[in-house]
């Protein structure tokens, strides 16, 4: 595959990813599962899928999921929970390794001691296309999809088991215990039982998957076996935590700090006094400029504390005005484009109108969201 074939197959590729997202978000169905089937379909069905290089794989692809993730952390919330979060990382990690190494050896004694231990560090979209390679080197070859059940099953249900115990002995058990003593609320058994269910296999697992040597052992059968795990941990374990937390009846923990609409509120009203302040000592042109602006800092601070106050009815009545305003932004659109056809106005103009219309499309759309 050539380098212009394989540009046009990766903007594919991003395109269809878009697309997929969009109709998961639409159907209530989380991104990364609908994004994996994409996968599926394209290591099954796809005529000419390019093996992927390990070297870009850990170069351009993982360092921008680790920033993206990092940069919206709540570092509030992550000091308060480090213990939790360093006995996962250090502790339970460790544990699980060791465990999947063992059970895979069990079931595959064949299998190098040094692909068991990095089968649990190898557990979407992307790695069906190293699955695609793997497949036609192995020709669908049944027994080397049974290897890849053994090395799965057994590594899927001894990371899960070892998580669960590790959460239940190591935080939610010494929780209990030193509860009085530190004064901070006990883990319940049921927020135990949910952080131990949430250790889903991703990106990252991926990332590793790939980079292994092309002469790795057991390389293709390792790969392929994080397939299945990825697929069991997002279907089984991500399928089912909304039921288990409804059916554990956990709620949300009080909030302690102001709702979006609340803090909007707030820090309108804080431009607002200013206005009003300025508008004490301004001179009459600027004082018809100024009334303009009071007049819509009192309609934002006013949709803001009704929102927050009389919740979700006049949530839903600004709602209904933020997509009045959207249509009249499309509108507008319309309107420009149609006096570029004609002739009336110049590219210059064009751009720069077209770019204030987007920002105000987009500011629309975030005040949309949930």
């Amino acid at each position: 595959m050539s380098n212009v074939e394989l540009f046009h197959y990766l903007l594919l590729l991003i395109c269809g990813a878009g697309a997929l997202t969009w109709l998961a978000e639409r159907v209530a169905i989380p991104p990364a599962f609908v994004l994996l089937l994409g996968g599926c379909v394209i290591a099954v069905a796809g005529k000419r899928v390019p093996e992927m290089d390990p070297n870009l794989m850990l170069a351009a692809v993982l360092p921008p999921l680790l920033m993206s993730s990092s940069f919206y952390t709540a570092w509030k919330e992550f000091r308060e929970e480090l213990g939790t979060i360093v006995s996962l990382v250090l502790g339970a990690v460790r544990v699980t390794t060791a465990a999947v190494a063992v059970a895979v050896h069990a079931f595959n004694p064949g299998l190098p001691w040094a692909a068991c231990f990095a089968l649990d560090a190898l557990v979407f979209i992307l790695i069906g296309l190293a699955l695609h390679g793997i497949l036609a080197r192995v020709n669908y070859d049944v027994a080397v999809l049974m290897a890849g059940l053994r090395v799965a099953l057994p590594a899927t249900a001894a990371a899960i088991a070892v998580r669960l115990l590790w959460v239940c002995a190591a935080i939610w058990l010494p929780s209990r215990m030193l509860a009085k003593r530190t004064g901070n609320p006990p883990w319940s058994a049921g927020e135990a039982v949910v952080l131990g269910w949430s250790g889903m296999r991703g990106v990252v697992s991926l990332a590793a998957a790939l980079a292994l040597p092309g002469n790795f052992p057991g390389r293709d059968l390792i790969v392929f076996s994080t397939f299945l795990l990825i697929i069991a941990t997002l279907v089984v374990q991500g399928g089912s935590l909304a039921p288990l937390i409804r059916l554990l009846k956990l709620r949300p923990v009080a909030r302690q700090t102001m709702s979006e609409h609340e803090t909007r509120a707030r820090t309108f009203g804080a431009s607002l006094a200013v206005l009003e302040e300025m508008g004490k000592h301004a001179s009459g042109i600027e004082r018809a400029a100024l009334e303009r602006l009071l007049a819509e800092y009192r309609i934002r601070v006013t949709a803001n504390e009704n929102a927050h106050a009389l919740g979700v009815e006049r949530i839903e009545d600004r709602a209904h005005f933020l997509r009045i305003e959207l249509k009249l932004v499309s509108v507008s659109r319309e309107a420009l484009l149609g006096l570029h056809r004609d002739g009336k106005v110049d590219d210059g103009v064009l751009h720069r109108i077209e770019s204030e219309l987007d920002l105000e499309e987009l500011r629309l759309l975030r005040l949309l969201e949930p």
